[in-house]
Parts: C-alpha cells; structure tokens; sequence
C-alpha cells in the first residue's frame, strides 16, 4: 500500500476514520489536505464540537450557560478519554481516537454535536467509526460490549449573529452495530477504499515526479 502517512512506531502505512470519509467525500479537497498537506481549516461548527468535547474531556463547564451546563452534566463520561487505537489490517493500519471508554473498553462512546436533524446520519449503517474502533479493540484482546454515539444537539447561527450553543434537550444516546458480522463486513470495506487511494496516491507520486 502506498498511502500519505506512516506509523513510525510500525513502519506501516496508515489511515484513519476522517481521511477516508474525506476521500469518499472530495478528492480534490482530501488531496489538498493529505498530499499537499494544507493545514485543516476549523470553523465555527468544528471550534464547537471540540469546545464541547474538551469540557466533557476535563469535566469542566464553566465556558457555557447554565441551560448548557445541565445538558453536559446529563451527558455520560468514563473512565478514559482519547485512547488512541490501531488497527492492523495487513497491508495498511486504521488510526484513531475513542472520546471516551471503560479502562476494560467494553463501552466505547464518541461524542457527536449537530444541529436538528444530523443525528441520522449515526443510524445509518454506512456510519463505521464505532465499529473501527470496536475491530481495533478487539484485536488488542478486548471484549467490547456495547458502542454508542452520545449526539448533543446545537442551536445557533454564527453567520446571522446566533452563537452556537448547546440546546436544552437530553443527550441522544445512539447505540452502534460493533458484532463481529459487521466488523468482518468492514474489514473488506476498509481495504477497499485503501485500495482506492493506495492508487490515487501512487499516480499522484507519478504525476509530481515527471
């Protein structure tokens, strides 16, 4: 496989969860960012989402309304945050991090926010980050029970002078499909797209270096 990054602990070409929804997404866009390396643009909606996740990560709300307190504090924490996980899948490694999850990893949970209405978008059975990260866990010798997403619902308009906040709703709990039939299922999946942009990259290399 020739992919953009490498672990250097392994020596192994690698990708993660993002950079191959990227791929799916824009090719244009992914190659920008993976092969000519320009930095990741935050916006107002990506500075939320890890404003929120730093807070659960610290457990400390003081940066938000009270309304806004009381949705953090409904919302569930374990005992890790941001494990880092890797997935061994032969030719190439999948690389993430977990938002949060039992020392024994048998819960995994990773924290989503959007507006009304994106919270579908983590019932469908195309969404996978869970079951990579339950695949990964696996293979290091863990039983992992149960994965959900946790989605906190946002309100709020930057461009029209409405600050993103949280909305005073419970947090979703969005349990994950993480059995092994489905995890066999994405292994194929997964070395498919490596495929896909073991190409892409490859001819890109060839390209550059006429």
């Amino acid at each position: 496989m020739i992919l953009p990054k490498t672990n250097k602990k392994t020596g192994k070409p690698y990708l993660s969860y993002s950079s191959i929804t990227s791929f799916k997404r824009n090719k244009k866009e992914w190659a920008e960012r993976y092969l000519y390396d320009k930095p990741f643009q935050p916006n107002h909606w990506t500075e939320f989402g890890s404003k929120v996740g730093e807070a659960l990560e610290h457990n400390n709300f003081q940066e938000f309304s009270k309304e806004e307190q009381r949705v953090l504090k409904a919302t569930p924490r374990l005992d890790e945050f941001e494990t880092m996980i890797v997935w061994d899948l032969g030719d190439f490694e999948i690389v993430g991090y977990i938002d949060t999850n039992t020392s024994d990893r048998n819960h995994l949970i990773d924290y989503k926010t959007g507006g009304p209405g994106k919270q579908e978008q983590y019932d469908d059975p195309d969404y996978w980050q869970l079951a990579i990260y339950a695949g990964a866990c696996r293979q290091a010798g863990f039983k992992v029970k149960t994965a959900e997403v946790v989605f906190l619902e946002r309100i709020g308009n930057p461009f029209k002078g409405y600050p993103l906040k949280l909305k005073e709703v419970p947090p979703l709990i969005i349990p994950q499909d993480i059995e092994l039939v489905r995890i066999n299922r994405l292994r194929e999946e997964l070395y498919h797209w490596a495929e896909q942009i073991s190409n892409f990259t490859k001819e890109w290399k060839e390209m550059i270096s006429e």
